[in-house]
């Protein structure tokens, strides 16, 4: 270009004299090599594309001939195109040669603009302005991604109005189709570091999508022109278990791109260059040069225009999980709605099957997604979430796992599984944010709590956190979730507690994921022969798969009662159950059974007799514990039951069952729940003597209806609420031949 200068300067001085503008003329037609002639005389030979002449002098108001001839010229005479220009004195002209030879939709031309400058206006900053040429390209958007300065709506052929501002240093502009903003066409970097006071004009050249390669160019004041470097983001997360990788180097050819990148972190997203092959190596911890890498993955390309999420997954050697580099090259790192989140999810855990996952309250949202595959992303609202993994087509849960996203809108996140199931490293679920940082997922198991031990009300602490808050004798909790596979140490202390350490007792558990539990508080503090603990199922169920049955477990937890069978009509539904035993769950008919307790060898001789009422109930489950005491201390021996949403309720207990049966015909309250008042129908076969009585929870009878004789046939009560506050009570009628009971619930 030295010899070009020259001449150009040369023959502006010698043809058109000292009236004078400054002109820049850059070369953006894909048509070739170019001679160009200005009246008549030979101005630039061999003028290559996509170079630009520096700013030289140029006659002001005389009419020059501009004219375009092919690289091998001889003359003007062989000129494919003439334009006539005129400059103003005093003025910078830019003038880029734009188009195709020969094509009918962007002809070969001359575009100008008469805003040029030979250097920034204000001299702290590199100023800018820009021209469309890219044919075929639509109007398009250029936004700093720092969200500054902005070209808006650019159409093939134009000049921005002007120049912008840009600091120095590192420059990113996302170039968006103006029509769909919400598309990146490519990112462009440039380093303006040291170019304080210059200025340039940034030209789009090329074809987008097409031969030749679509650029963006920046032509100097002095000619110079630089490409701006086309490059993607990339985020790159280590999700690989294998053991000696546990920290890596990552190269790219031989620059190092990442140092020390540990197992389960991650990088922000960060910019590679786009259209260039390379190879990146992955190596040691302080490794010193891409010599030392243990494993190379060749002929990584990134697309310009594309957002990439590479995962290191995998164990080498491994013919089922080998080592390697899942890209997903439809990453984002913001959400689509901008008061959404977006969810990536990814299946990492090598040797797992293939998983559902599920969202609580919600339903399955990714299905049959295997080891080393993407689920697209999904738009959800930013909240907390509990994440409930199943191997593909089954109930059989791999764990729950909470996922605290609540404020996290406007962001994209992946969520990955990682880690051996049932191996080490443990498995584990995980979400990796745009900026890098990686969230490890809370394990949960779901648990019901079941106060069952002749204590006052409690606190229940789980390590220093207040769990449950005044749980009473005889009340549960709903299931609900509580830490897993971490050592939690439950501490149960009085109701007045003020924190863990007035516990009056404490116990550590580590609660499986994959499990669902009961907690029976059970036992009497102090008593060296069944003293206070909490007894543990991990089988417990809050339903049941055959929704014509109703699944049933039993607890032994009277302290004071030997070892005895729980019978049905003569038969026996549980056998030798013993103080702090789970019977396991029966799945019986959803009917109204008899239940007779009888010492364990002694199946002829009833201890008590309790109506188990389980119409209405198929497809459910319960829990049955036996509480109190035998002897007839206070609280009275009982069977209760709990439902997995905390209700408990006594089942009425019977004495010479077929006598009462006989004498109260028909038994009913309504309406049920009691919200102000109700009426007790009672259908008697024979007059007799009744007590009609309100027995709470724990036992205490709390109000009389009736205490009298009650007439043959149908007999009505009136059940006031009164100073009942709310929840559940039993109704009592106690007769000279038994006692018949029915549970009511009392709201608003």
């Amino acid at each position: 270009m030295k010899n070009v200068y020259l001449t150009l300067s040369f023959l502006t001085i010698s043809i058109f004299g000292f009236s004078q503008a400054a002109l820049q003329v850059i070369h953006n037609s894909v048509s070739g090599t170019v001679d160009v002639y200005a009246n008549g005389a030979l101005l630039l030979d061999d003028f290559e594309y996509q170079t630009a002449t520096p700013f030289v002098t140029v006659p002001s108001d005389t009419l020059v001939q501009v004219a375009v001839a092919p690289a091998t010229s001889t003359s003007v005479d062989d000129a494919i195109a003439t334009f006539d220009l005129t400059f103003e004195a005093g003025k910078n002209y830019v003038a880029v040669a734009s188009g195709i030879v020969g094509d009918m939709d962007f002809p070969f031309t001359l575009h100008a603009t008469d805003k040029g400058q030979q250097g920034a206006m204000n001299g702290t900053k590199f100023e800018l302005m820009a021209y469309h040429g890219s044919t075929g390209a639509p109007a398009v958007t250029l936004t700093e991604i720092s969200g500054a300065p902005q070209i808006s709506n650019l159409s093939y052929g134009e000049f921005t109005d002007g120049y912008i501002e840009l600091d120095e240093g590192n420059t990113f502009f996302d170039m968006t189709p103006a029509a769909s903003p919400e598309v990146n066409v490519g990112t462009f970097f440039v380093n303006t570091a040291g170019a304080a006071g210059a200025s340039g004009v940034a030209f789009a050249s090329g074809v987008l999508g097409g031969t030749p390669q679509f650029d963006i160019l920046i032509a100097l004041p002095n000619g110079a022109v630089v490409t701006m470097l086309p490059v993607s983001r990339v985020q790159i997360i280590h999700n690989s278990s294998y053991s000696q990788a546990a920290v890596i180097d990552l190269y790219a050819n031989t620059d190092l791109l990442v140092n020390d990148l540990s197992y389960l972190s991650a990088t922000g997203f960060t910019f590679f260059p786009s259209r260039t092959n390379f190879d990146i190596g992955i190596a040691p911890p302080n490794s010193t040069s891409s010599g030392d890498a243990l494993f190379t993955i060749p002929g990584v390309n990134f697309e310009m225009g594309k957002t990439y999420i590479i995962i290191a997954t995998g164990i080498p050697g491994n013919a089922d999980a080998p080592f390697e580099l899942v890209v997903n090259d439809q990453a984002r790192i913001f959400s689509e709605d901008p008061a959404g989140l977006d969810i990536l999810s990814f299946h990492g855990s090598e040797g797992a099957p293939a998983v559902d996952i599920a969202v609580d309250g919600v339903g399955t949202v990714v299905e049959n997604m295997a080891y080393g595959d993407f689920d697209p992303y999904q738009t959800v609202a930013p909240e907390n979430y509990i994440l409930q993994i199943f191997p593909t087509g089954t109930e059989d849960l791999v764990g729950n796992y909470f996922a605290p996203l609540a404020g996290a809108e406007g962001l994209a996140v992946t969520v990955m599984a990682g880690g051996i199931l049932g191996g080490d490293p443990a498995f584990g679920t995980y979400a990796v944010l745009p900026n890098g940082q990686v969230l490890s997922l809370q394990a949960l198991s779901r648990a019901q709590i079941i106060h069952n031990s002749a204590n006052p009300t409690v606190d229940i602490y789980a390590d220093a956190d207040l769990f449950v808050d005044n749980l009473g004798y005889r009340t549960a909790t709903p299931f609900g979730y509580i830490p897993a596979n971490v050592d939690i140490n439950l501490g149960i202390a009085t109701s007045d507690s003020q924190s863990y350490n007035d516990a009056i007792f404490n116990k550590t558990v580590n609660l499986d994921a994959s499990k669902k539990y009961i907690v029976m508080a059970t036992g009497l503090v102090g008593d060296m022969d069944t003293p206070f603990d909490l007894a543990i199922y991990d089988e417990a169920r809050e339903g049941n798969k055959d929704n014509s049955k109703v699944a049933v477990l039993v607890y032994h937890g009277s302290t004071d009662a030997p070892t005895v069978d729980v019978t049905t009509g003569g038969a026996v539904l549980v056998d030798n159950a013993s103080y702090g035993d789970f019977a396991g769950y029966l799945e019986v008919d959803p009917l109204r059974y008899q239940l007779d307790i009888t010492p364990g060898d002694d199946n002829n001789t009833i201890v008590a007799s309790f109506d188990g009422d389980l119409n209405g109930l198929g497809g459910g489950a319960l829990t049955v514990f036996a509480s109190g005491y035998l002897s007839g201390q206070d609280p009275a021996f009982g069977l209760w039951a709990t439902l997995p949403d905390g209700t408990t309720f006594p089942l009425a207990g019977v004495s010479s069952t077929d006598e009462v049966d006989q004498l109260v015909n028909d038994f009913t309250i309504a309406p049920n729940p009691v919200v102000d008042q109700a009426v007790v129908s009672l259908n008697i076969t024979n007059a007799t003597h009744a007590d009609i009585v309100v027995v709470s929870l724990s036992g205490k009878q709390v109000a009389t209806i009736h205490s009298g004789n009650v007439a043959e046939g149908v007999n009505t009560f009136t059940l006031n609420r009164n100073n009942l506050s709310e929840g559940v009570y039993y109704l009592a009628v106690k007769t000279e031949v038994g006692t018949i009971s029915q549970p009511f619930m009392v709201t608003k």
